[in-house]
């Protein structure tokens, strides 16, 4: 079993490099060049990515609530993974960035969901997280020509994909995995997947979501340098979404902040080039990806909320309607039987 009590302070350590080289770079914009930017095309566009990105998440929300379909809670509703996924997830944020995970543990219950059934919906969740944003990313590189910028080449891009389906493949396939942490390795040896055809809908809304995102960035980085092209998507988005995916993996990084910031301003530089696209709207660009993940997760825990409050509303004014009919069922059985202990009575008194 390898050890992994060097995993964290590595993890904070790369992190620190990512934040102090964006605000390196936050620090070197020239404010005459962000007072130059339309102000009021970005606003409508921050506000319009703000709800595409909340509509997005709510797919990923009812992805999860197929995992744990797949795992064999088939009772497991798209509402209450709403519920489940959209409160538990701002908990990312908290130092240790696991903490969502044991939200979900918690808000799952209260629903009816086995314990080891979102466990495994989580895990499951972490290798396509994993997968699509390593796969998409493999593809955008490979789809380009100017991989020579940064001294690689397209075949090392399709590695990159290769390798990506080998680890989910070696992750879900096998019941050793020795490599892992001890309680993954466990989890793992219980996994099985009661209904694999709950995962495609998962796929698809994740799948949507990575794609969702990319272009969000790439319509941003238009607005913010006026010369958005069809040829600088894949490169922008092998950048996104590369950034994504070591925010995400790297230990000790709440939600990946400074991680994704950082990595993408770097990645995005060496794809795009500064002839392309300067440090500076790179930055911008950013930043603005933040505010608007930060805001559609406020948006989607807001909607979790109402929608609980409505279940509960239902859930109460069904309980009460439940009982009303429960009680007057029951006077109903009694007054019918008082009427035929009354009619038989009747009935022996006219017979003497």
């Amino acid at each position: 079993m390898p050890s992994y009590r060097f995993a964290r302070p590595l993890g904070l350590a790369l992190t620190l490099l990512c934040v102090l080289y964006f605000l390196q770079s936050l620090l070197a914009i020239d404010l005459s060049h962000v007072l130059a930017l339309p102000v009021d095309g970005l606003l409508v566009a921050l506000a319009l990515s703000i709800i595409v990105y909340t509509a997005l998440l709510v797919g990923v929300a009812t992805g999860f609530a197929h995992l744990v379909q797949a795992t064999g809670h088939r009772e497991a509703a798209a509402s209450e993974g709403l519920i489940v996924w959209g409160q538990a997830n701002l908990a990312k944020y908290l130092p240790g960035n696991v903490l969502h995970f044991a939200g979900r543990q918690v808000l799952g219950a209260r629903h009816g969901w086995p314990q080891g059934k979102i466990a495994a919906a989580s895990l499951l969740e972490v290798g396509l997280f994993v997968l699509l944003p390593a796969s998409l990313t493999g593809l955008a590189l490979a789809a380009t020509g100017n991989l020579d910028q940064i001294g690689q080449s397209s075949w090392l891009a399709l590695a990159v994909l290769v390798a990506a389906v080998a680890l989910v493949v070696a992750l879900f396939a096998t019941r050793s995995a020795g490599w892992l942490p001890r309680p993954a390795a466990r989890l793992l040896a219980r996994l099985e997947l009661a209904h694999p055809a709950a995962m495609l809908p998962a796929l698809l809304y994740f799948l949507l979501f990575f794609i969702g995102m990319s272009l969000i960035s790439w319509w941003l980085y238009g607005l913010v340098t006026g010369t958005a092209t069809l040829a600088d998507l894949p490169l922008l988005a092998g950048a996104f979404l590369a950034s994504w995916l070591l925010g995400f993996v790297i230990p000790g990084a709440p939600g990946g902040i400074g991680v994704r910031e950082g990595t993408f301003a770097l990645f995005g530089g060496a794809l795009l080039g500064d002839a392309a696209l300067g440090q500076e709207s790179l930055v911008i660009v950013a930043l603005a990806m933040r505010l608007v993940t930060l805001a559609g997760e406020g948006l989607l825990f807001l909607l979790a909320l109402g929608v609980a409050r409505e279940l509960q509303a239902t859930s109460l004014i069904h309980n009460r309607r439940s009982f009303w009919l429960d009680r007057w069922s029951f006077w109903r059985g009694r007054l019918t039987s008082v009427l035929v202990l009354s009619s038989r009575r009747t009935d022996r008194l006219r017979n003497r």
